[in-house]
């Protein structure tokens, strides 16, 4: 699934759904990332990330993370 489309009356069009599986995709890879260095607050630093791109997780989410 592409997370942008372009169309011919309104140009480049996001596609929320891909966006955001795009994205989840990427905060896996990254916490993946992030636990392998022991980069301190992994958690806040991801939660600034995915503000900066206008979505928010709940912290039960970086709980489940962890236990999985």
């Amino acid at each position: 699934m592409a997370f942008s489309q372009i169309s011919r009356r309104l140009g480049i069009v996001f596609n929320p759904d891909g966006l955001e599986l795009f994205v989840m995709k990427k905060l896996f890879i990254i916490d993946t990332w992030l636990g392998l260095h022991k980069v301190a607050d992994a958690e806040g630093k991801m939660k600034c990330m995915l503000a900066a791109l206008g979505f928010k997780v709940d912290s039960n989410f970086f709980q489940l993370l962890k236990t999985h």
